[in-house]
């Protein structure tokens, strides 16, 4: 399980995971949603990204 997620395309932070679940997301994120047990959050630059609450 990853604790940071960082954009691959445009190298900014996307949202973290502590230890005891919780979950930060940049607030300055396009477009962020819930589905199921999944966040799915756009990047500024326009790139996806899934975190899933295992």
């Amino acid at each position: 399980m990853k604790n940071k997620y960082i954009c691959k395309k445009c190298n900014k932070f996307v949202a973290s995971r502590s230890d005891d679940g919780e979950i930060n997301i940049n607030p300055k994120s396009k477009k962020i949603s819930l589905k199921g047990k999944e966040f799915r959050i756009v990047c500024k630059c326009g790139q996806n990204h899934t975190i899933s609450m295992n």
